[in-house]
């Protein structure tokens, strides 16, 4: 399994793991699986779940979303979040304007990036993405009850 963020723990204690197939029905509730074995390699999690012992018994499954119940990892760090729960928050610059939705977190070595959409440009026909930096001279507050987070953007990044 490759988690979003290779540094989570979220996949290394856990006991249980949903899976919901890709392209399956959203509205369709993921399936538990016990896990039998858990062990990080190369950025990736190889995991064991019961009633999977064959590569034809994991062929459906292969492309799945992986979801662990939130009791099942451990608590973030002093100043640190998981990704899920960012995703969806409201980015507004420090002088209050809205920027959009983070859709996405991307990770790499030096930080993560908030991959937030902006409102539709009409003439493009698609949301407008705009990369921030998770760095502590952009991101001012982050209030996840409002489900707000502030930036103060350097110059030209939210430059197309």
């Amino acid at each position: 399994m490759k988690p979003h963020n290779p540094l989570s723990p979220a996949l290394s204690d856990c006991r249980e793991v949903w899976l919901q197939p890709r392209g399956s029905d959203p509205d369709e509730p993921p399936t538990r699986f016990e896990v039998t074995a858990s062990r990080p390699h190369r950025g990736m999690f190889l995991v064991g779940l019961d009633g999977i012992a064959t590569l034809d018994a994991l062929e459906a499954w292969i492309g799945s979303t992986v979801s662990v119940a939130k009791s099942s990892i451990p608590e973030a760090g002093e100043g640190e979040l998981y990704d899920y729960e960012v995703i969806g928050l409201e980015v507004r610059t420090v002088d209050d304007a809205v920027l959009g939705r983070v859709v996405e977190v991307m990770s790499n070595a030096g930080n993560g990036v908030w991959v937030v959409h902006a409102p539709s440009d009409h003439e493009r026909g698609k949301p407008r993405e705009i990369l921030i930096p998770v760095a502590g001279e952009i991101v001012k507050e982050i209030d996840l009850k409002a489900k707000v987070a502030r930036i103060d953007p350097p110059r030209g990044l939210l430059e197309d």
